[in-house]
């Protein structure tokens, strides 16, 4: 449920910059910028409450005793990692194509992306991420 969350307010926040009217439109552009604004807003919640805390309670339930502490690490430390990637490349991605195109049409194809991605998390998610609930710590494989 909060992974689709996520997509759907990345499919908002899409939405609200690609069908951002014009300056002779000023009321589209009030509608599709409160979309946006909604699609942040539950962006944000539909995160808060599934992709942000997975990586921190499922490192902790995964790896074995032996190495538990090493894997968590490693993980918390490319989550980060990952993090500093997506904050470091969307200016540089919005800088390079608002060179060709309006920046509304590049903030929506930029979220776009990101709603790529998070689909392909949620499958990987789905496919991959065993259920451990009921199952002892000490019992759980990764």
């Amino acid at each position: 449920v909060g992974t689709m969350s996520v997509m759907l307010g990345l499919s908002f926040m899409a939405c609200g910059f690609g069908m951002g009217g014009s300056e002779d439109q000023s009321h589209v552009a009030i509608w599709c910028g409160g979309l946006a604004v909604l699609g942040m807003c539950i962006f944000r919640v539909g995160f808060s409450f599934s992709l942000s805390p997975l990586p921190y309670i499922m490192t902790a339930e995964l790896f074995p005793q032996e190495v538990r502490a090493v894997g968590v690490a490693i993980s918390h430390m490319v989550n980060w990692a990952t993090n500093a990637l997506v904050c470091q490349t969307f200016p540089m991605l919005d800088e390079a194509m608002t060179r060709s195109m309006a920046a509304n049409e590049a903030h929506a194809i930029i979220f776009a992306v990101y709603l790529g991605f998070t689909f392909i998390a949620l499958a990987f998610v789905i496919v991959y991420l065993p259920e451990t609930r009921g199952v002892r710590l000490e019992d759980v494989k990764a």
